[in-house]
């Protein structure tokens, strides 16, 4: 549920700024992937067990 607040608010304040509703979503949505992906690499690493 914080996520889609997280979005909405970022869409908000984008529009508000300036920006049209298309570039703000994709503002929003890419600026969470790429938080995603950086988590993602920037975690530490589990060893993995052989099979």
């Amino acid at each position: 549920m914080g996520v889609f607040v997280l979005i909405q608010i970022v869409v908000v304040a984008l529009v508000l700024a300036g920006y049209d509703l298309p570039t703000a979503l994709a503002c929003a949505t890419g600026g969470l992937v790429a938080a995603r992906v950086a988590q993602d690499l920037l975690a530490p690493q589990r060893p993995v067990r052989a099979a």
